[in-house]
Formats: C-alpha cells, structure tokens, sequence
C-alpha cells in the first residue's frame, strides 16, 4: 500500500473513531435523546427551564450544564444537562437536551429530549430505552 493510501486509510479509521454524539455543529442531535412533551408555559430565563425538568427526579440544580447558542432562530439556545448518581434502582444518570428560544416574557421551550445512564447494564453508554 502505498505512502498516501495508508495516511488516507487511516484518517477514515480514526474518524470513524470519534464519538458519535457530535455533529459538525458541535452539538449533540437531537435523535440521540428520547423526545419529551414540551412544556405550554413561557420561562423566566434558561435556569427555570433547568429547574423545571429536574424537578422530575428531585434535583434543584445540575451536575453539569452546558448552554449554547443555537443556529437557527435568533435568540435559540441549546440546554445540555444533567442529573449525575441519582438515588434509582436502575436509572444511575440522566441527561437533558432543551432547545429554547425568546419569547414575549422569557423562553419557551421548542424541543426537549432525555436519556440516561443505566445502573445495572454494565454499559457507560447513553440510551434511550428503559433501563433494566
């Protein structure tokens, strides 16, 4: 194999390495999560949208958050966070993805989805299916 088909070989290989949650836009997609109903209610700011969702599993704060601008919409943001060692016979982690965007009094949330780190499964990998 010559010099040049080797290094392209190999910038194939390693690029099917890379993880897979990341898109060229650097944001996790949207298929990566289990679509959740949207709340009908406009926000005071991007923490009462936090707030709202960890409220589901007893959280006041995230373990880890990461907010974004997001292409598109003037004014969109994209919320990435999570509720880390929860207190769950099977689910261990799980982590939101909300897309929110300015509205006449706050955000409102255009797009929400879940997923989570099972317990019992032995795998570090993020699913959507219910865990065991």
């Amino acid at each position: 194999m010559n010099r040049l088909a080797f290094i392209t070989l190999a910038a194939l290989t390693l690029a099917g390495c890379t993880q897979r949650e990341t898109v060229l836009t650097g944001y996790v997609p949207s298929a990566s999560f289990a679509p959740l109903a949207t709340p009908d209610q406009v926000f005071a700011d991007g923490d009462a949208v936090l707030a709202h969702f960890l409220s589901t599993v007893g959280r006041t704060s995230p373990s880890e958050r990461e907010v974004n601008d997001f292409p598109g919409t003037r004014g969109s943001q994209l919320l990435l966070f999570s509720a880390q060692g929860l207190e769950d016979d099977a689910v261990r982690d799980m982590q939101w993805r909300v897309l929110i965007e300015q509205a006449e009094g706050g955000y409102r949330v255009l797009e929400a989805g879940l997923r989570q780190h099972c317990r019992r499964s032995g795998s570090s990998e993020w699913t959507t299916t219910p865990c065991p």
